[in-house]
């Protein structure tokens, strides 16, 4: 049997001042054994209520714990992770924040000889600012909602840290950082992009596309109301037959009168703009000279555009008949281009009368009748016409658009059978007429003839008669 004494348990400073009984040391083993089992129980508990409810291993003893928070609307919980949250919960969340009540005792950090905890009245002095309570600490709840953390700073390479990405927990210079953080332009553009949000969800502005678009259509419209008088203009040109072009046709309209001519298409301009058309006035002063759309160039385009109609209205009136004729000529322009003339014959049913409509101008490398041929059928192919009415043909005399065996009209023939060739009775007359001149007599009274009718033409007296 040993006759050594048990060592004592070591106690704090304060219990070898202090006696205790032993009904107190039985408490304190008993609380001790409480404890680990408590311990032991949140050890096992599933790792998804630590997102229900806050851990309490870090918080202070000192914490009031006795009212539970809506762990859903603590803005910690949302820290790096508002990428895949829709607008309606981000917003819900920022309406929904929780805020500690005035009892909510705050952990207490000690600096030096002073110890400073969070002061909630700055909640409502800075109204952005809100408390997260499993993350211990203060954040900005619109930069955490509603910026887009990969473009902050020039070169979107600005690192974030406290009140952003991290709970701001130094309360010595709290005050100075609250002020700092709200001049920062990355934390207005949070703000802005959460009125936007919120004006948007409650209908009251219009989303981003949505007024892109409509301004969009704002400018289309303005730039048609624009273009109108410029076509209108042009189309004026065309119907009376007046050339567009004079000796200085480009550069911008102005509204004095220029010394030299600067063309029917640009005085009429002019003219609308100083007589009643403001809206064209402060255009053609104000416009950018790229948009003008008065060059040369849009000049030919918007002419080329009306041919095109034109020339759609026609086909569908072809188109109507049962049955058409081609009308087809081969001659040199003065760009020294080969050009090849295709005209339709046909009856139009509405107006009960025949006629002949031009279509287009072809430009032709092969002169041959084959490759006459082959560019006429292609054309009357490509304009939409179907080539089984074709019921007739009519070119000159010439060998290449006559010729029996190898010109236009016996390969056309050959492919169409019932479109029978007649020579082209103008050409049949002027060669008449050009063959008849030969003779001293007849050229000599179509030299009379000429001089009769200028002067009867000539002479106002005998007109009226």
């Amino acid at each position: 049997m040993s006759d050594k004494k048990p060592k004592r348990a070591q106690g704090n400073l304060d219990s070898f001042f202090s006696k205790k009984s032993k009904n107190e040391f039985k408490s304190i083993n008993h609380n001790s054994e409480i404890s680990n089992t408590a311990a032991l129980s949140e050890a096992t508990e599933p790792i998804s209520s630590a997102l229900d409810s806050p851990s309490t291993s870090n918080i202070s003893p000192q914490k009031d714990l006795s009212k539970p928070i809506n762990s859903k609307y603590d803005i910690g919980l949302y820290v790096n992770y508002v990428g895949s949250l829709p607008n309606e919960e981000k917003v819900s969340i920022l309406n929904n924040v929780w805020t500690p009540d005035p009892n909510f005792i705050f952990p207490t950090q000690s600096y030096a000889k002073f110890k400073r905890q969070f002061q909630i009245k700055w909640l409502n002095t800075f109204k952005w600012l809100a408390y997260s309570k499993c993350k211990e600490g203060a954040f900005c709840k619109y930069c955490v909602l509603f910026l887009n953390q990969n473009q902050v700073g020039k070169g979107s390479h600005e690192s974030l840290g406290g009140l952003v990405t991290k709970p701001y927990t130094n309360l010595k210079k709290a005050l100075e950082t609250f002020r700092c953080h709200a001049s920062f332009s990355y934390h207005r553009t949070a703000v802005l992009n959460a009125d936007n949000i919120i004006a948007i969800l409650s209908n009251k502005q219009d989303n981003v596309l949505v007024q892109l678009n409509n301004q969009l259509k704002e400018d289309i419209l303005q730039n048609r109301n624009m273009l109108k008088p410029i076509i209108q203009t042009i189309r004026l040109c065309g119907r009376q037959q007046f050339g567009l072009r004079g000796h200085q046709d480009s550069g911008r309209i102005s509204m004095k009168e220029p010394i030299q001519n600067d063309g029917n298409f640009r005085c009429l301009l002019r003219h609308r703009a100083q007589h009643g058309n403001n809206t064209l006035k402060k255009y053609l002063e104000t416009c950018s000279s790229n948009a003008m759309y008065t060059s040369p160039l849009i000049q030919n385009e918007i002419i080329n555009i009306f041919g095109e109609l034109i020339q759609s209205d026609i086909i569908k009136k072809i188109s109507k008949s049962n049955y058409f004729s081609v009308l087809a000529d081969e001659t040199t322009d003065i760009a020294q281009i080969e050009q090849f003339s295709i005209c339709i014959r046909y009856f139009e049913e509405e107006l009960v009368i025949l006629r002949e409509d031009f279509l287009t101008f072809v430009p032709v490398h092969d002169v041959t009748g084959h490759g006459l041929a082959t560019v006429l059928l292609n054309t009357l192919k490509e304009l939409g016409l179907d080539l089984d009415k074709l019921r007739g043909q009519g070119y000159d005399g010439a060998a290449t658009m006559s010729g029996n065996f190898r010109g236009v009209q016996a390969i056309v023939k050959n492919s169409y059978p019932k479109a029978l060739y007649t020579h082209c009775v103008s050409h049949s007359l002027n060669l008449c007429l050009s063959d008849a001149a030969k003779t001293q007599a007849i050229r000599n009274s179509f030299s009379i003839i000429s001089d009769c009718c200028a002067f009867f033409h000539s002479s106002a007296k005998r007109t009226t008669i």
